[in-house]
Formats: structure tokens, C-alpha cells, sequence
């Protein structure tokens, strides 16, 4: 269990409730052109104010970020003895050189050997000798992100360490994990169940379920700039390339640079620093379907943004992305589902694939068909479709009359929680999947 601490820091449960580390040095020939220390405030809370375990143990780290990399400051475990959030924290932070970084915070709390909740980087902004974070949330793990993301098939993976303990997240579920004899490589398995498990050797790994192995295994890539994203509330836009992060907000009021100096990823979030003559920015791109709260149209990423002026939330990315590229399987007609065959047993080929050009087309159950189509910041519509004109025995002329008749009155879209193509209209919505490989 991580007990070590940065230095000759001891940590104390005040009368004044806040847990506090104390790192002043016990060095009397301290350099004095040494960089200045600042306090942190904080407190650690999370909105669904569910008990902690009595055995609930919390990990804090403060890092400095730079083009050299990161480094970690501050960093502490300690017991909370039953007490619950929020959770005032009061700790230094002595810094290690000049050079601009930014400086980061991020927390867990585990139980035994669960982990329980995590914040993410979370920007530390010291303003004469003191950085203010007012309330920081702990989040669920899942939804949070940890370690390194992978898809293994259609499985969706989160797999690493947090302090000195190895989780992996699948199907909505955490597991903790132990390292087991292997004959090459590293294998671990799952405390809870020993059905799940993961084998990792040179630099590749394999999901292990039950009788189930899967071996195509991909580690999920960090994006890439170009990048943009926005919000409402006040309408903002931000706009990052190889070398800057651009940040208009306050309806166009105030604009801030940044010449970017990092970019890391963690599961599925990529988090972009930068440094600029206002201070730090650090924005997280996360790979999540995210509605615009204005119009609710889907982007492929939701957008966190964290500078001097506060903490910004929106979407990110072209929601044209979340169409093309994909070869899509029509399965339901609003409420009528669509067979994968005829009575003649031969696939009913019902299909849409949007390009990068303005143009859909696909297979509409006998016949061939294409169409343009315009994604506006309101919705996506459907130019007049086109299709050959061969005959084909029921239902499959039903299903296309119905179905091309759908798709000319196409709204808008939408992603379903399962990843499926939603496509809205005045008489319903039709579903689509992804056609398999």
C-alpha cells in the first residue's frame, strides 16, 4: 500500500477538518533563488453523496507539466478514518525549477482493493502563494477513463495502475487485478472473478472472458490536431494545430493563444497543454458522443476546457464523422424490424454509407440507390434520391418503398448508446448498425 511521500512530508488530521501535508524541508541550506512554493486549498466531492466504506483510502499527487514531460511534486496516500465528502484539502507544493509548466492535480479514492472514484487532471492556477481550487469532482472510474484504452474486437477496454493497483474496466464493470504465473510476458487475472484477465507480452495484449480469448487487440490512439470544439453559455470555440491552442470565449469577447508545449492521452481522453501570456490551458478531448446543448446535433467528442478564466464544457469534432466511413445495416423501420433475409432465404440488403463529399447511397432492399445529403448546424437532410428501377418479389419492394420514402424526409441524426446510426424524421426514426467486416 503506497505510503510514500514526497520528501520529509508528514500528513495530519487537523481540528479544522482538512487534510494537510506539511512540505517544508528540513534542510536549513535551502537555495533562496529556490522557485517559491504555493498552498494548495481544495475540497474533493462528489454530487451523489453516497457513504464512503470506513476503510476508504485517498491517493493525491500534484504534477508539473512541461516539454521535458511530467513530473510529480507532491504526492500522498492517507486513510480517511470514516470521514466522508466533501473532503477539504490544505497542502505545498514546492516546485523545481522555473521553466513554464502547468501544474495538475488528480485524486482516487479506494476501498480495500476497489477503486472507488477519480478526479481527472484538474489545472492548479497558484496566485500569490496560494491556488484556490474551490470544489474538485471525483468521478466514477468508468466514466472517468484510467490507464490505457484498447479495443479488443467489439470489446471496449480501460487497463493500468492507479498508486500501486492494476484495474481493468469491461462491459461497464471494474476489476482489480494480480499478476499470475505466465510462461512469457505478464498475465493477470481478476480477484473477483478469475474468468477475466489480461496477457500482456511485447508490447501486445490479450483480453481473456471465460472460454473466450480475444487477441485483436488495438490500443485506442491518441487524436490528433487539427482539433475543434464549443459551447453555449457562454458561446465559446476553441480551435487547436500542431504548435497553438486558440480559445475564444465569452461570445467572442475574449480571445487567449497558447503555444503548445504537451499532449498525452489516458483511455480514451487526449489532453492538449499549452502556455501562453494569460496563463495555461489544458483541454481533454474525449472520444464520447457528445450533443450540442443548444441544437442536439452529435459530435464525436465531448470537450473540457481548463484556463484562467474558468472551466469551459462543450463538443468537439466534425459531426460528419460520425457518419462516414462506416458501411451501415438498416435493421428497423420505426417500429417495423427489418429481416436480414427473404423468404427466398437471400439477405435483404438494406444499407447507407455516407462520404466526406456530400453523397449517401447504399442498397435499399432490391434496388441500388444515391442521394446528396447537407449536415447545417440544425440537422442533416437528404437531397432527392435516386435509384434503379429492378423489380423484386415482397416484402422487399414494401420495405424499400417505405424505407427510401424515410429517407427523404430525414431531420436530423443521432448515436445511440450502443454505437447504432439513428435517423430522424416526421414519420419516425429508422436504425442502422455497423455491417460487420
Amino acid at each position: 500500500m503506497m505510503r510514500a511521500i514526497l520528501g520529509a512530508a508528514t500528513v495530519l488530521w487537523l481540528a479544522g477538518c482538512t487534510w494537510t501535508v506539511d512540505m517544508r524541508s528540513n534542510e536549513e541550506d535551502a537555495e533562496d533563488d529556490a522557485p517559491d512554493s504555493f498552498f494548495v486549498e481544495a475540497e474533493l466531492f462528489h454530487p451523489e453523496r453516497l457513504a464512503l466504506p470506513a476503510d476508504a483510502e485517498m491517493l493525491v499527487a500534484v504534477d508539473a507539466v512541461g516539454r521535458e514531460g511530467r513530473t510529480t511534486l507532491t504526492r500522498f496516500s492517507t486513510h480517511l478514518e470514516g470521514h466522508q465528502v466533501p473532503i477539504p484539502l490544505g497542502f505545498s507544493v514546492e516546485p523545481e525549477s522555473d521553466s513554464p509548466v502547468l501544474y495538475e492535480l488528480s485524486a482516487a479514492i479506494l476501498s480495500d482493493e476497489r477503486l472507488l472514484r477519480l478526479t481527472g487532471p484538474t489545472l492548479v492556477l497558484p496566485r500569490e502563494g496560494t491556488a484556490r481550487m474551490g470544489r474538485i469532482h471525483l468521478h466514477h472510474p468508468i466514466e472517468m477513463g484510467f490507464g490505457q484504452g484498447w479495443q479488443c474486437d467489439s470489446a471496449t477496454l480501460m487497463f493500468g495502475a492507479v498508486g500501486e493497483r492494476i484495474f481493468l474496466a469491461v462491459d461497464h464493470q471494474l476489476h482489480p487485478l494480480e499478476p499470475v504465473p505466465a510462461a512469457s510476458g505478464v498475465r493477470y487475472e481478476s480477484q473477483d472473478d478469475d474468468e477475466i484477465g489480461i496477457h500482456e507480452k511485447g508490447g501486445e495484449v490479450v483480453f481473456i472472458r471465460g472460454e473466450e480469448t480475444l487477441s485483436d487487440c488495438h490500443r485506442v490512439t491518441a487524436l490528433e490536431p487539427p482539433l475543434s470544439g464549443g459551447g453555449n453559455e457562454p458561446g465559446w470555440r476553441i480551435e487547436l494545430d500542431e504548435e497553438r491552442i486558440e480559445l475564444t470565449s465569452d461570445y467572442g469577447e475574449t480571445f487567449t493563444t497558447a503555444s503548445m508545449i504537451q499532449t498525452g492521452s489516458s483511455a480514451m481522453t487526449t489532453r492538449f497543454r499549452g502556455m501562453g501570456e494569460h496563463g495555461p490551458i489544458l483541454a481533454a478531448f474525449r472520444r464520447a458522443v457528445c450533443r450540442d446543448s443548444a441544437t442536439g446535433m452529435p459530435h464525436p467528442y465531448s470537450v473540457e476546457v481548463q484556463f484562467e478564466g474558468g472551466r469551459l464544457d462543450g463538443c468537439g469534432g466534425r459531426p460528419r464523422d460520425l457518419l462516414v466511413d462506416t458501411d451501415w445495416r438498416v435493421t428497423r423501420l420505426g417500429e417495423q424490424a427489418v429481416p436480414e433475409t427473404g423468404e427466398d432465404e437471400e439477405e435483404i440488403a438494406m444499407t447507407i454509407e455516407f462520404d466526406a463529399e456530400g453523397r449517401v447511397s447504399g442498397h435499399a432492399a432490391c434496388n441500388q440507390y444515391t442521394a446528396g445529403y447537407e449536415l447545417s448546424g440544425e440537422g442533416l437532410s437528404i437531397d432527392t434520391v435516386a435509384a434503379t428501377r429492378m423489380a423484386c418479389a415482397e416484402p422487399r419492394m414494401s420495405l424499400e418503398h417505405r424505407f427510401l420514402n424515410m429517407l427523404a424526409q430525414v431531420q436530423r441524426f443521432d448515436i445511440g448508446q450502443q454505437g447504432e446510426l439513428v435517423l430522424i424524421g416526421p414519420d419516425g426514426q429508422m436504425t442502422a448498425v455497423q455491417r460487420d467486416p
